[in-house]
């Protein structure tokens, strides 16, 4: 199961003779993000998600995520699978399970339409390209800058001070992992992002007002992490 992509399925039976919950009430049938609901490891980076507009069902060990107006499922997807929201629920979780309480308070940044669009695209693309069985190096080299382009456009987003952008990704490089993507090999590294960035700016708009407001959110959520959960800081 790796990020933006869909895990091999199976038959999943939902009969109402055999549903214990109501999940299955919801409506799966739609557009929506799907993220898995048990850890992806045990280092910090713990969330996989995509992007489902083919009406997947999921069992327990997934959660939904249906996007409001003015969202979609692949801005959601690039979210959870970006350093900010793994970081957060590793600081938070110390469990295997992800509950959504902390999903629900995984601070989510300013996008604005346009900046929205580029995203989408980065990460549909990547999707296709992940998804070839025999990827070309061309190919692969592609799908490598995309996810870059996707973390770098979600992390800018945020507007975090550059010391608080290096903790965190200082924090997934810990235990020296990889993100779980099906076609990444590089180093997390704050002036790697900027690079990333920088390449791809001129077709995105600045953050809009309120940035600010995200950050202080996230490093009073990290700040503010259980006693027995790791922080970002002292």
């Amino acid at each position: 199961f790796w990020a933006f992509q869909s895990p091999p399925t199976g038959y999943l039976c939902v009969k109402p003779e055999y549903q214990l919950y109501k999940a299955f009430d919801l409506p799966w049938e739609l557009p929506k993000a799907v993220m898995s609901a048990k850890r992806r490891s045990r280092g910090h980076w713990r969330i996989a998600a995509f992007a489902d507009r083919s009406g997947l069902v999921c069992y327990q060990t997934f959660t939904g995520l249906w996007p409001t107006v003015g969202w979609s499922p692949e801005t959601i997807a690039a979210i959870l699978n970006s350093p900010v929201a793994n970081a957060f629920v590793a600081a938070h979780e110390g469990n295997r399970d992800i509950t959504n309480e902390i999903v629900a308070d995984i601070p989510v940044p300013l996008l604005s339409k346009r900046t929205a669009s580029v995203l989408n695209r980065c990460v549909s693309e990547y999707a296709e390209l992940a998804s070839h069985r025999d990827r070309t190096s061309k190919e692969i080299a592609r799908a490598q800058l995309l996810v870059r382009q996707i973390d770098a456009i979600v992390l800018k987003a945020y507007c975090l001070p550059d010391e608080l952008e290096r903790a965190i990704l200082e924090y997934l490089q810990k235990f020296d992992e990889y993100r779980p993507v099906a076609v990444d090999g590089w180093e997390y590294t704050h002036e790697g992002l900027n690079r990333v960035y920088e390449g791809i700016v001129g077709s995105l708009e600045p953050p809009g007002v309120g940035a600010m407001e995200s950050w202080e959110r996230l490093q009073k959520a990290l700040d503010e992490a259980r006693p027995t959960s790791r922080k970002l800081f002292p």
